[in-house]
């Protein structure tokens, strides 16, 4: 059987080498290679998710109007696109009449494409319920957003001379994969896997969907400094978020032991466990 060829974001109308955020890579099909496509988690919440709800919905806003631009996302891209190089000479690149600090928060909530979009908003709403779920609303949302600037400012680090815009979510919704693979790492996911005609769902334990991520984007993180100004994926942006999401969610380990012991709703915690 041959292995899955992995396609990481070619978007038709993005400006060429603009750097994307993908949220999990696409396994597309190669001869006999299966397409895997994660589409739900085994692990109910004890709250709605209102946080994560809001944020899927002014990601679907902000893509229409990058469209209502001019029709395309690649103007949008060009002109709102986080550019490395702006912010370190803290100065405007291209066609841009946004301050860096304006594009380092935009960028996060735009997208390149329809999959692009959807592939981040998946994960995000798979894993962000139980997420929010433990740290509570409002500390959620600043988690989210935290880890969206980390994993901007990560690939920045890598690329500092870089023009190339930057857009995308997946540095965030990383952050939040990784507060997952340490707060619910047996949850199991549900994944439809699709060889040829035949179809069939699976369930894939959390440690191993998102650990196969992580190797991934290390493996392509490498390889990509052989080329920083190549356009793409940015691998360390999402490494970032990642390493950000695991940092932030060690405190809760702790909390979601005990309630797990006890027997006890996340609504029953103290009100001091809710930030």
């Amino acid at each position: 059987m041959a292995p899955p060829i992995y396609i990481f974001g070619q978007t038709q109308g993005l400006p060429l080498h603009a750097a994307r955020h993908v949220a999990l890579p696409r396994a597309i099909s190669n001869d006999e290679a299966p397409l895997i496509f994660p589409y739900k988690d085994i692990n109910p919440s004890n709250t709605f998710p209102y946080v994560t709800a809001a944020i899927i919905a002014l990601n679907v806003l902000i893509f229409v109007g990058q469209f209502a631009m001019d029709g395309s996302v690649a103007q949008s891209v060009n002109t709102y696109g986080f550019r490395p190089v702006s912010l370190i000479s803290m100065s405007t690149e291209g066609e841009s009449p946004a301050t860096p600090i304006i594009t380092l928060f935009l960028s996060m909530f735009m997208h390149g494409g329809l999959m692009h979009l959807v592939g981040n908003m998946l994960f995000l709403w798979i894993c962000g319920d139980n997420i929010e779920d433990v740290m509570g609303h409002g500390f959620y949302a600043f988690f989210y957003v935290i880890g969206g600037l980390i994993a901007s400012l990560t690939h920045t680090v890598f690329a500092m001379d870089s023009p190339v815009p930057m857009i995308g979510a997946s540095g965030a919704v990383a952050a939040v994969l990784g507060a997952y693979l340490v707060l619910f790492p047996k949850a199991r996911i549900k994944t439809l896997v699709i060889i040829f005609l035949f179809f069939t769902v699976v369930l894939i334990p959390a440690w191993l969907l998102i650990g196969f991520w992580i190797l991934t984007n290390l493996f392509m993180g490498v390889l990509s400094l052989a080329s920083p100004m190549a356009g793409g994926v940015a691998w360390f942006a999402h490494l970032g978020g990642l390493a950000f999401g695991v940092l932030l969610a060690l405190p809760f380990k702790g909390r979601l032991r005990h309630a797990t012991r006890v027997h006890a709703t996340f609504r029953q915690w103290p009100n001091e466990w809710r930030l």
